[in-house]
């Protein structure tokens, strides 16, 4: 600005220069009244180009001054809040992440035919070990404890143009697995849930079986909610994804076979993988599914060295109903599959007169959830299971069934309150029953 103001004085100062000369010699020629004229014009064209000048530097002082003020004015302050979390830590290449929940668990349960034995039956629901039969009911039964405490570590980095992940989780609801007892230090030993390696579509570990559909599964206080009437089960396998669209998949694996039969128990006979196959259609809160298991049990002892074909169909579906609702659920079948329904509810087969006889299973699952308010939520589930063995064998379990309600509270994020109440029946061939009432109590810290 101040350069403008010169060069505008510069120009002045050469046209008076040039309007003087002429003027001076026209004054010489004309007179003096031409003279005086002559100097009037000129008294005029100084006296606008003087206004010019001054113009000029009010210009250039204020915008002197707003420069000034630019500088000296504070920048607005922004809020500062908590910077957002890292995804996990990067050591070379690799991406760590840690995650997982700090629950603790009360229990408190009422047993129409005796009280359950120590054991997994005492920290969560499990159908079969319903006692039946007891000579009379006793006063409910109350547990406390923390087994069920999560910790999952993943590890992924890209290679060559490829995603190579690595994943392991683990808890303490093992059995029985206890470093201590409830007199003292009630310690449990830390075990292995899943461990797997993931190499683009491609996974080779341990994993829930692709026959299952967790994510089906309802929200419950328990380690598993409707557990009679759900697919269960976590083994190594060999699996691949196909993407065949936006909102569909198709995954095959081959997985950990296991022949678990009534009168030998788990035997370890197998040749071949037991192999599923499952479609899923996902689109926001919708989510279904259609997965088929194909399997061969085989036993190799004694006398007795036998095979049969097992089989089975699962279909699972979620369907929202608007903002924290849905309904959700599952329907199985099949035979020679026990081991896969239930939590091992039946037996994949018997064996009589030296043969495999396989059993038939149907078993499935009903829950609607609705959200109360953004923080405040319950699910109502219903839950059952069907067993045949075409054989007599009246000590085993042929059906169950349970119905449960709970309340979930969120009263900050991260931090989960929960109740629940669950009635079960479970009932042998020889006609001998149980049932189950239990209150559980949950406070859930995920991280």
């Amino acid at each position: 600005m101040r350069t403008k103001t010169w060069l505008k004085a510069g120009v002045a100062a050469a046209a008076i220069a040039v309007l003087a000369a002429p003027g001076a010699a026209f004054a010489q020629a004309a007179g003096p009244q031409a003279m005086e004229e002559r100097i009037r014009a000129m008294e005029a064209e100084l006296a606008a180009m003087r206004a010019e000048l001054d113009a000029l530097r009010t210009m250039e002082t204020e915008a002197r001054d707003d420069v000034i003020r630019l500088r000296e004015t504070p920048a607005v302050s922004q809020p500062q809040g908590p910077a957002p979390p890292r995804e996990g830590f990067q050591v070379g290449q690799t991406t760590f992440r840690l995650s997982g929940y700090v629950k603790a668990d009360a229990l408190l349960t009422d047993y129409s035919a005796g009280d359950a034995p120590a054991g997994v039956g005492r920290d969560f629901y499990l159908p079969s070990a319903i006692p039946v039969g007891g000579v009379g009911e006793d006063d409910p039964s109350l547990d406390f404890h923390g087994k069920q405490t999560r910790l999952a570590l993943t590890a992924t980095r890209a290679v060559e143009g490829h995603t190579l992940s690595a994943y392991f989780e683990g808890d303490f609801q093992t059995a029985p697995g206890t470093q201590g007892t409830e007199v003292v230090t009630n310690g449990y030993n830390f075990a292995m849930r899943r461990a797997y390696i993931t190499y683009d579509n491609w996974l080779f570990g341990q994993d829930w079986t692709t026959f299952q559909n967790v994510g089906v599964l309802p929200e419950s206080t328990d380690f598993i909610g409707p557990s009679e009437g759900t697919v269960f089960a976590r083994q190594a396998q060999i699996r691949y994804t196909l993407h065949l669209g936006e909102h569909t998949t198709m995954q095959f694996s081959a997985e950990n076979p296991e022949t678990n039969l009534v009168t030998l128990g788990a035997v370890d006979d197998d040749a071949l993988p037991d192999f599923v196959g499952r479609w899923n259609y996902t689109n926001g809160p919708n989510l279904f599914s259609v997965a088929v298991i194909g399997r061969q049990l085989n036993v190799e002892s004694g006398a007795t060295n036998d095979e049969a074909a097992g089989w089975g169909v699962s279909l699972a579906g979620k369907l929202g109903l608007g903002p924290n609702n849905d309904i959700r659920g599952m329907v199985t079948a099949g035979e020679g599959i026990g081991r896969y329904v239930g939590v091992g509810f039946a037996a994949d087969g018997a064996v009589v007169g030296g043969e495999i006889e396989t059993s038939q299973v149907a078993a499935g699952f009903v829950s609607l959830r609705h959200g109360w308010s953004p923080r405040l939520r319950s699910s109502v589930t219903y839950s059952m299971v069907d067993v045949d063995y075409h054989v007599g064998l009246p000590t085993q379990s042929s059906d169950a069934w349970s119905a449960s309600a709970n309340l979930f509270f969120e009263p900050t994020p991260g931090l989960l309150l929960g109740a629940e109440y669950r009635h079960a029946e479970r009932e042998l061939f020889n006609g001998q029953e149980g049932e189950l009432d239990r209150l559980h109590f949950v406070a859930k810290q995920s991280f």
